[in-house]
């Protein structure tokens, strides 16, 4: 139904109403039994559809919604879904609002490390574009520039034709908010086309009304859709525009620095209108001149690589201004202009008309392309600088894969044996983490159709231990060293999830944590976790049964021999008296016990003024598998 309502064919846009479904109907049933996984994907494609059709607002009210029954989409596609689209549309919601949240601000950015981590195998344009909002949010231009076309260049790599729109969408948003219509007009015209594509009939009509004047709608003719007729068609600048930015296509496919170069020199030399191009690049703290292209009958390219301090075919003064300003110059006269009159260049050589603009890459200085013609005066304008700096944009990101494609290269077989084996580990990690989640979320799943409490509360107690060997697996996946997990940042995550599931917040339930942050291996730490799991779940089901408040102290704390100590402490009703841990009929006793001497630690049990167990144990060895 969602698909229905973007195609056009449903009668009202934001209702998922139609022939596919009914939600005046169906989500009441699904309210009434709990169907947390239906709900869920509800939730998601009411945010998506009021996203992609700026109901901010809306979008972000049903994000909320959504969130509830988040952990039921665990291990599918609707949990990364999630993890994309809410943070947007909160993104979205506060650049209408001009608001801003630092609290929101720490979620999406929570939400923006799953995707990194996911990112390294898949999902990298969403990265990509959640990335390029948040430094637009931040004001960081250059850098959301940047991302946007990463964005775009991943989706349209992976074939993710409605994201490529997106992408292209918000890209051509973030240049109109700078008044930079001409190259705003250009991403929107790119979204519309793929928008088209991808058959959106609705998204196309929204596009219409709100960038009438923007877009170009010349592409899509041939797609069969009730619209209003456009006000503008492309101007000279707009062709200008396009075969730029088609020539960044044919720049971005290259991974060999020296072809890079190559093609890169020519065409913009060529579509610029110069008849001499120049391009600097800074490698540590030194100039040279990689790439020189020359237009006289026939396109003449050099790639020789020569330091600034020994050629002396360009005005210097005009390169040192720009390296200590990063700002374009556009020059009609060289020989009027006060920045280079009077270089030695310029006196022997008149040159007429002169551009030179700043290459920046992640904030940086990366490189100068300089641009030249000798025919005529005012050749270069502003339009055609914004124009060559999207493309210096694609470039200056080219160039660093192409770098550490050299790189990759001239790497020793060794550390690319290792380099494979590291990737094959954490896709093994990925693979572990998501087969544990869906078993969670399976296990959830069953338990709302379990009538007996006592299977049931089973089932709840499985689906917590399967998640918590599951965390070790993502947490594992995301760092550095696959072989170690901060023990200190899964505990928090265990705890985090222990505290939703149980609802301790609203019992009134402090869980307070003293957490020493180290590393330690997955041997050590499956025990550790489970461990923490059982305990922690037992003193929030038992511990406070006839209150309506009270504590929970986690302390984890290593000692410079390598000592950890784990305490789990609550000021709850405690073990009836007498009880040891010789004579306990609990089973979570008996788990924690058979977990601690996994551990070959030391358990303790404390019962005097609630419960108090202490296990102490060191780091279990093992040999490296990489």
């Amino acid at each position: 139904q969602l698909n229905l309502n973007l195609t056009g064919k449903s009668t009202n846009s934001l209702l998922l109403d139609g022939e596919a479904f009914n939600e005046s109907t169906i989500v009441p049933l699904w309210h009434k039994v709990n169907n947390a996984t239906s709900l869920f994907a509800f939730y998601l494609a009411k945010l998506i559809l009021c996203y992609y059709l700026g109901n901010y607002q809306q979008a972000v009210t049903f994000a909320k919604k959504g969130k509830k029954y988040l952990n039921a989409s665990i291990g599918t596609i609707c949990y990364s879904m999630y993890h994309f689209y809410a943070p947007l549309a909160i993104l979205g919601f506060l650049k209408v609002t001009n608001k801003n949240q630092s609290r929101a601000l720490k979620f999406i950015l929570k939400y923006r490390e799953e995707l990194r981590i996911w990112s390294q195998f898949s999902y990298s344009n969403k990265f990509y574009l959640l990335t390029a909002e948040i430094y637009q949010f931040l004001g960081k231009d250059s850098l959301a520039a940047e991302y946007y076309d990463r964005a775009i260049d991943s989706a349209v790599s992976a074939g993710y034709l409605s994201e490529a729109a997106l992408a292209e969408e918000l890209a051509g948003e973030f240049y109109l908010r700078k008044n930079r219509k001409k190259i705003a007009g250009y991403y929107l015209s790119q979204a519309y086309e793929n928008y088209s594509r991808w058959q959106a009939e609705t998204k196309l009509i929204y596009l219409e009304r709100k960038y009438s004047v923007l877009i170009d709608t010349s592409s899509t003719n041939n797609v069969e859709h009730k619209n209003i007729e456009l006000t503008s068609k492309l101007s000279s600048s707009n062709v200008d525009l396009l075969s730029m930015l088609k020539a960044s296509q044919a720049i971005s496919s290259e991974i060999v620095l020296e072809n890079l170069l190559f093609k890169m020199i020519r065409i913009v030399t060529e579509n610029a209108g110069a008849q001499r191009g120049i391009l600097l690049l800074k490698h540590h703290s030194s100039w040279h001149i990689v790439a020189r292209a020359s237009i006289l009958q026939d396109v003449e390219v050099d790639t020789q690589v020569t330091s600034l301090e020994e050629y002396n075919c360009l005005p210097k003064s005009l390169i040192n201004y720009i390296q200590g300003t990063n700002r374009v110059v556009i020059i009609d006269l060289a020989s009027n202009s006060s920045l280079c009159k009077e270089d030695a260049y310029v006196i022997r050589t008149e040159p007429k008309s002169i551009i030179a603009c700043p290459m920046i890459h992640n904030d940086k200085l990366q490189g100068i392309l300089y641009l030249e013609n000798n025919l005529l005066p005012g050749a270069f304008n502003q339009e055609k600088a914004e124009i060559i700096q999207i493309l210096l944009s694609q470039v200056s990101i080219s160039i660093e894969n192409a770098r550490l494609y050299k790189n990759l290269e001239d790497s020793a077989s060794v550390k690319k044996s290792l380099k494979q084996k590291e990737i094959l580990l954490k896709e093994i990690h990925h693979r572990v983490k998501n087969n544990l989640f869906v078993v969670s979320s399976l296990l959830d799943f069953q338990s709302n159709y379990v009538d007996n409490p006592d299977v049931s509360k089973l089932l709840h107690n499985c689906q917590n231990r399967i998640y918590s060997m599951a965390l070790i697996h993502q947490h594992l996946y995301g760092s550095k060293e696959l072989n170690k997990i901060n023990l200190s940042e899964y505990i928090e995550s265990l705890i985090d999830n222990l505290s939703y599931s149980q609802s301790s917040s609203e019992r009134n339930i402090d869980l307070i944590r003293d957490l020493d942050s180290f590393e330690i291996n997955i041997e050590t730490a499956t025990p550790c976790g489970l461990i923490v799991n059982e305990l922690i779940s037992n003193s929030l089901e038992h511990a406070f049964k006839n209150r309506n408040n009270g504590s929970i102290w986690l302390t984890l704390k290593q000692d410079q021999k390598g000592k950890i100590r784990l305490v789990v402490q609550d000021n709850g009703v405690g073990f009836k008296p007498g009880l040891t841990l010789e004579n306990s009929d609990s089973l979570g006793l008996e788990l924690v016990s058979t977990l601690a001497a996994q551990l070959d630690g030391e358990l303790s049990l404390d019962c005097v003024d609630g419960t108090k167990i202490e296990i102490v144990f060191y780091e279990l060895s093992y040999d490296s598998r990489i």
